[in-house]
């Protein structure tokens, strides 16, 4: 079995487990598998950090572009305002920008109450944690929305 880019007498890490003269993924006992090569003689632990670093990466990638679709969804759901707007062109534009700030608004604790609910199972007080900070802001918003709307008491 060749490993791409090494030379013949080169050191290979290996994390796996050997199986009939070679090696297959092994499983641990919470259920990861753990299939990892090294050009050089790499410390497991060096390994097993560099992967970590490699997921949470993704992971961060990942949540970014939910966020940026949630955001994008959000958009396309004003987007109708902004196009009935546009019957008088300075109005169009303020409808456009007024809908990204209700966009990025919305966005932000709905993707911070999604990742929170992802978290729970496996880091509870972060998770309870970003609920707490989500549900803030959503009452945050609501007062402000009601401090901002006047009630039947005050227009009569």
């Amino acid at each position: 079995m060749r490993y791409a880019g090494l030379a013949s007498g080169s050191t290979l890490s290996v994390l796996a487990q050997q199986s009939h003269g070679g090696f297959a993924a092994y499983t641990t006992p919470n259920g990861y598998t753990i299939r990892m090569a090294a050009a050089g003689n790499v410390p497991a632990a060096q390994m097993i950090a560099q992967a970590r670093k490699t997921a949470q990466m993704w992971t961060w990638i990942l949540r970014g572009v939910g966020a940026l679709v949630m955001f994008i969804g959000f958009m396309l759901f004003f987007g109708p305002l902004a196009t009935l707007a546009s019957v008088l062109p300075f109005l169009g534009g303020i409808v456009r920008g007024a809908s990204a700030a209700i966009a990025f608004v919305l966005m932000l604790p709905i993707t911070l109450a999604t990742i929170a609910v992802a978290w729970i199972a496996f880091r509870p007080l972060i998770g309870g944690g970003l609920i707490v900070i989500a549900l803030a802001a959503f009452y945050f918003l609501w007062r402000w929305h009601h401090a901002r709307t006047p009630t039947a008491a005050k227009a009569a």
